[in-house]
C-alpha cells in the first residue's frame, strides 16, 4: 500500500504542479495529460519490464507473475494499475486473502514478493 502511495505521488505530483504553473495557458492542458500518462508509464512499463515500479524498488518488492515467477506482461501491469483507480482504495486492501493477493493481484495473476 504505501509502494502505491509513493507512485501516486509520482504519477499525480507533477502533474498537478504543472496545473498550479501554468493554470489558464493553451498548453497547461496537455502538459498535465503529458505528465499524467508519464508516471503512469513508469508505474506501468517498470512493472511489466523489471517488475516493480519506482515505489516497489524503494521498498525492496516486485511483482511477478504467479504461474512463471517472471515480471508480468504489459496488459497484466496495465490491470494490477488500473483495477485500484477503478475500485476505492479501501476495497482493494479489504479483499486480500490469505496470500496477500489484492482484487487487483487477483485480476492480474501476479503476487507481490521480496525482492
Amino acid at each position: 500500500m504505501i509502494a502505491r502511495l509513493v507512485d501516486l505521488v509520482i504519477e499525480f505530483g507533477p502533474a498537478i504542479v504543472s496545473v498550479a504553473a501554468i493554470p489558464s495557458s493553451a498548453i497547461g492542458f496537455p502538459v498535465f495529460m503529458l505528465l499524467l500518462l508519464g508516471g503512469a508509464a513508469q508505474d506501468i512499463l517498470g512493472t511489466a519490464r523489471w517488475g516493480r515500479s519506482a515505489g516497489k524498488a524503494l521498498l525492496g518488492i516486485r511483482v511477478i507473475d504467479e504461474h512463471s515467477g517472471l515480471p508480468p506482461d504489459l496488459w497484466h501491469s496495465f490491470l494490477r494499475w488500473w483495477i485500484p483507480g477503478l475500485l476505492p482504495p479501501l476495497l482493494v486492501w479489504a479483499t486480500c486473502d490469505k496470500h496477500r493477493q489484492g482484487i487487483h493481484d487477483k485480476a492480474a495473476e501476479t503476487l507481490v514478493v521480496r525482492a
